[in-house]
This record gives structure tokens, C-alpha cells and sequence, in this order.
């Protein structure tokens, strides 16, 4: 079984059983869903558990692939860190407030940009939209001119089975990020999606830590084959 097979299963797995639990006994909707109990936790410890396994490796061996494990390594471990809101309920510190809101997550930067721009009504909203536009279209720019590096990069993620997770948790960290601002209704239980997605984020960098932790590099070009052992 590949990791992204894995993943799915698992993905598709725990999406329904949350579901299930939340749709058919709402009384245990708090013990899990709500701030500091079990999905976050689940979250918070799938994310150290891709950052330790990538760590791990990286300590102890000098072989595989070790910039895909340093890139696995940090995401997780930033992540981690996002998730625990960087210790402040774990240590009692004490998060800057910037305009009302409090910086506890990296996440809350969105939040906090996003509600400038609707208290500023339809020209904070158009500036908004503006710059996510110019931002997108500088990046297609510049992507068209390096189109051959592009394309080279994108056949190798293909190959690399760690990427193609990192990405997804990426797209669900993404997607978890736009339900919490709330822009639009979502069906079912409360922040059920969110956490869901989330969690999932967390379980992809876990699942591409162990991939990354387990391939090998490509030997060299031309290295000799080692002679079987015999007589």
C-alpha cells in the first residue's frame, strides 16, 4: 500500500466516523470538537509525530532524501506549533493583541487582515480582492518565464510521493483557514469540516514524514553494482 493510498483510507475513514458521532450523539460534540480536546490534540499530535519521524532521520542517518525530510521537518513542526497556539495554554504565556485580535497562531494573521478589510465596507474588500489578483498574477508571470524549471520541478514532485502529501496538507490547512472565517454557511454540526480538514492536514504531514523518513536516494550515476556473495 502506497502512503497517499493510506492516507485516503484513513482520510475517508475518520471523516465518517466523526461524522457519524457528531450527526447520531451531538452530546459528544464538545469532547470533540471543541478548542483543546480530542481531534485538536489528534491534530497537534500527528503534526509532531510527521516532525519527529523526519527529525529522527535526519539525526540519525545522512542518506535518503534530505531536503524533502528538512522541508517536512519544519512544516510539521510549524505547524505543531500553530496548532498549540506556541505554548500559550500549555505555559500560561501571554499572545500580543494587534487591533482587537489576539496572535496566538499563524492563522490569525488571515483572520486579522480579513476583518480590516471588512470593517473597512466595499473599498477594504475591493483592495483586498485587488491585491489577491496582482499577487496571482505575478506569480503566473514569473511561472511562465521559468516555465522549463516549472515543469522539471512538478515531474519530480510527482516522484515523490512526501510532496504530493505536503501538498495536500497544505490544501487542507488552506481550505480549514477559509471555513474559520466564516464567509459562507457550511452545513452539518459547527466547525465539524474545519477540524476535520485540519486534522487530516496533520495525518498527511504524519504520512509524509514516513514516506520521506523512508526513501532512499537514487544511487549514483554509474555506481557500480555490488558482486553477489558466493563461493
Amino acid at each position: 500500500m502506497t502512503p497517499l493510498t493510506g492516507f485516503s483510507i484513513c482520510f475517508v475513514g475518520n471523516a465518517v466516523v466523526l461524522a457519524l458521532l457528531c450527526t447520531l450523539a451531538p452530546g459528544l460534540r464538545p469532547a470533540l470538537l471543541e478548542e483543546d480536546r480530542l481531534v485538536e490534540n489528534l491534530t497537534a499530535f500527528f503534526f509532531f509525530c510527521g516532525f519527529f519521524v523526519t527529525a529522527l532521520r535526519l539525526a540519525l542517518s545522512r542518506e535518503g532524501h534530505r531536503a524533502t525530510l528538512a522541508l517536512v521537518c519544519g512544516l510539521a513542526l510549524l505547524a505543531c506549533l500553530d496548532e498549540l497556539s506556541f505554548g500559550e495554554r500549555l505555559f500560561e504565556l501571554s499572545m500580543p493583541t494587534v487591533a482587537g485580535t489576539k496572535i496566538d497562531g499563524l492563522h490569525d494573521f488571515v483572520s486579522l487582515a480579513v476583518r480590516r478589510a471588512r470593517a473597512a465596507g466595499a473599498v477594504g474588500l475591493a483592495s483586498v480582492a485587488a491585491a489577491a489578483l496582482v499577487a496571482g498574477a505575478a506569480a503566473a508571470a514569473v511561472a511562465w518565464r521559468q516555465r522549463d524549471r516549472v515543469a522539471r520541478t512538478w515531474r519530480a514532485a510527482r516522484g515523490e510521493p512526501a510532496l504530493t502529501l505536503v501538498g495536500l496538507g497544505a490544501g487542507l490547512v488552506a481550505a480549514a483557514m477559509v471555513l474559520d472565517l466564516h464567509l459562507f454557511h457550511v452545513p452539518g454540526p459547527p466547525n465539524l469540516i474545519e477540524e476535520v480538514f485540519e486534522m487530516n492536514a496533520g495525518l498527511a504531514m504524519l504520512f509524509a514524514g514516513i514516506s520521506a523518513a523512508r526513501r532512499r536516494a537514487p544511487d549514483p550515476a554509474g555506481a557500480p553494482a555490488p558482486h553477489p556473495a558466493g563461493g
